[in-house]
């Protein structure tokens, strides 16, 4: 199916029971989940949701929602088995980040499963270490995720080898300052500035 026949859109009201149904006979139901998790796995807020569609079908499905004013977390993302490999999932996956950087975000994280962390890595997110997902209801079958992030926006920065070692502390202030990114997503930054 070439991707020019898939149209990634905002869901009808009306397909709100197929995108849980879909979401449920992807992700959970190979597990042995209950019909109902995904209430379970629901948090505060507003979700946004996205669809992908071909002739009128759903075939895919992705749901962010705000962690804070400058991070999304990519919730859930299914597409069916017969339209995976035909860019269903990176449409889906570029629209939430289109829409992530028209709402001010400067970056989408994920508790990716294993199994989905190379798809992941393809489209910009990186793993984050030392963060992992505990719920009870994946330990029996067990199921590992992994924390991972992508960043949307690039900081104004200068070539750090054209800097002094002294002026490099009052970069990290000015751009802290500007940008105030969140600490998990800074504090690397810092720790490799601070070896030169």
């Amino acid at each position: 199916t070439p991707l020019s026949e898939i149209t990634v859109c905002e869901p009808t009201e009306e397909a709100l029971e197929a995108i849980d149904q879909l979401l449920w006979e992807i992700l959970w139901e190979p597990v042995g989940l209950p019909r109902n998790v995904r209430q379970r796995f629901k948090l505060p807020g507003s979700e946004v949701i996205f669809v992908a569609m071909h002739r009128k079908q759903l075939v895919g499905t992705v749901v962010g929602q705000s962690q804070n004013e400058r991070e999304m977390e990519l919730r859930h993302l299914a597409v069916r088995p017969d339209m995976q490999g035909n860019g269903v999932g990176r449409g889906l996956v570029a629209k939430l980040v289109e829409y992530s950087l028209n709402h001010g975000y400067i970056s989408i994280s994920t508790h990716a499963r294993n199994t989905s962390q190379t798809f992941f890595e393809k489209h910009g997110f990186q793993p984050v270490p030392g963060e992992t997902l505990t719920h009870p209801v994946f330990d029996n079958p067990r199921i590992n995720f992994l924390f991972m992030r992508r960043l949307l926006k690039q900081r104004d920065t200068l070539p750090i080898a054209l800097l002094q070692p002294q002026r490099v502390s009052a970069l990290v202030t000015v751009l802290y300052a500007r940008n105030r990114p969140p600490a998990s997503v800074f504090e690397p930054s810092l720790h490799r500035l601070s070896r030169l």
